[in-house]
């Protein structure tokens, strides 16, 4: 198995560990800052890898930066003041490594109930395997996404691609424009994210629908049906399922 896939497990796990964790945070404590928490005090502009090299975590520290320092809310009212300041945007949650630090907040039995799962101590993270001896790294509780726009177009056709891909601009293809008297309802969203922070997650939030691939697939086959049924043609949700993939 190559070393990069062999990665991707380990990062797999790592993420599956964080995800837990902060759903666990946001259902415990909504969107205020609490005592125990972590949050960032200082990053470096480098990207990608975890806090010691690039075997350190699943990438993406804090906006997208690494981050070389966090530091505890000790009280009650530091968590109030911040909560008052900027919400829980400063708060982080760590990737499990043996380079990092875990909140204290409650949240770090959520970290060792779900790496038991797995026969790992969040606290007993080195390994003589280098690929295995993670270090870590944070990730921020929530994240805001930036240069945010949206419009509607209204369309009949549902192969009707309603964004240009990247292939479509370097061949200087016209902007898709709303059919005044269409049939559907399209909403085309731009906005920019830092790594580790996925759109999906984005549009969620934002539509409250289901973003998993198994009700995606659903819709696209609703939508086939669809088309065919009104003679506009089979295999509409397909398309439109990957243009929404390349608009991310």
């Amino acid at each position: 198995i190559p070393r990069n896939l062999r990665l991707m497990y380990v990062h797999a796990v790592q993420s599956y560990v964080w995800n837990m964790a902060a759903s666990e945070r946001i259902r415990r404590y909504g969107l205020r800052v609490v005592r125990g928490d972590l949050v960032a005090a200082a990053s470096s502009s480098s990207r990608g890898g975890g806090a010691a090299g690039s075997s350190g975590g699943g990438g993406g520290g804090v906006g997208g930066d690494k981050v070389v320092h966090v530091r505890r809310v000790e009280t009650d009212e530091e968590a109030a003041a911040r909560t008052a300041e900027d919400g829980v945007e400063g708060v982080v949650l760590p990737l499990p490594g043996h380079g990092v630090e875990y909140p204290s907040s409650g949240i770090e039995d959520v970290y060792a109930d779900a790496m038991r799962r797995f026969g790992l101590d969040p606290l007993d993270m080195r390994r003589k395997n280098k690929e295995t001896s993670l270090a870590g790294d944070y990730r921020r509780l929530v994240q805001k996404p930036s240069n945010v726009s949206w419009r509607t177009l209204r369309y009949t056709d549902p192969n009707t691609p309603l964004t240009l891909t990247d292939l479509d601009r370097v061949r200087s293809a016209a902007e898709p424009v709303s059919e005044p008297d269409g049939r559907y309802l399209g909403l085309v969203c731009e906005f920019g994210l830092p790594a580790s922070s996925y759109a999906t997650m984005a549009l969620r939030e934002v539509l409250h629908v289901d973003t998993s691939a198994g009700f995606q697939t659903e819709l696209s086959a609703a939508a086939a049906a669809t088309a065919a049924a009104s003679g506009t043609g089979a295999g509409a949700g397909a398309e439109g399922a990957e243009g929404a993939e390349a608009e991310e």
